[in-house]
């Protein structure tokens, strides 16, 4: 706790159940150092014994190294905060002893008990994008996702359609089409087996076998069309593996 403080602060931002980003605010020191206040909200804090505490309009500064009280501001919401020689105590209007503390270095109260922490954690704040819910939905059209945004087709879908989203390259991919394949071989075929081979070497593949592979070479007969496969660990491997399979 703070005497001379102006608002309360905490370093954690997951502490909020309510929280807003604001333009950086200074928070200045005793010895005339500051730091950016970079956020506001709501803190409530619990605790032990059915004791709760809500800390409003609570500045999130990330270089602070304290959780700082303002008594002022506790003031301001109607709270009684005595302090004595070695200890403080904060109290209702109806007299109920909300919070206790001790005091410690520097002339600053701590809290007693364990750390207080937050009852609930703010897991996030930002309106998904239109981009975002549409990779969510399995690359559903832009379109379908504005409508079912505007017209609240579904609950609990807040959507931010202040940006245009990029182009998606994969549904481009996606959507492209290649010739079939023809049903009938053309060209000469080769009159003997292993006369003519064709060959093709993959990789490096994001995921690798279980023996540890990340390339596969392939081979086709051109008279048979029997195909061969074969994993390699390294692309320096695939000629002596040819060889073998020449011999």
């Amino acid at each position: 706790m703070d005497s001379g403080a102006t608002s309360h602060c905490t370093p954690h931002h997951e502490d909020f159940i309510e929280f807003t980003h604001i333009k950086p605010r200074a928070i200045r020191g005793i010895d005339g150092t500051s730091i950016a206040a970079i956020g506001m909200g709501k803190i409530k804090l619990c605790l032990g014994k059915s004791r709760q505490l809500t800390l409003r309009d609570t500045l999130f500064a990330l270089q602070a190294t304290l959780h700082l009280i303002s008594i002022g501001c506790l003031a301001d919401e109607g709270l009684t905060c005595i302090f004595g020689k070695d200890g403080c105590a904060v109290r209702n209007s109806a007299g109920k002893t909300l919070a206790e503390g001790e005091r410690k270095e520097r002339g600053l109260y701590t809290l007693k008990g364990r750390q207080p922490r937050a009852e609930y954690s703010l897991l996030t704040h930002a309106v998904p994008s239109l981009l975002t819910w549409h990779k969510q939905l399995g690359h559903l059209g832009y379109n379908v996702v504005i409508d079912m945004a505007k017209l609240g087709m579904t609950k609990g879908m807040p959507t931010d359609l202040s940006a245009i989203p990029p182009i998606c390259e994969h549904c481009i991919l996606g959507k492209q089409t290649k010739n079939s394949i023809p049903k009938t071989r053309e060209g000469k075929q080769a009159e003997t087996p292993l006369s003519i081979i064709y060959s093709d070497l993959t990789g490096l593949e994001d995921v690798p076998t279980l023996g540890g592979s990340t390339y596969i070479m392939n081979i086709i007969d051109n008279y048979s069309s029997f195909p061969w496969g074969f994993t390699l660990k390294k692309k320096l491997d695939a000629q002596q593996v040819f060889q073998d399979w020449k011999t």
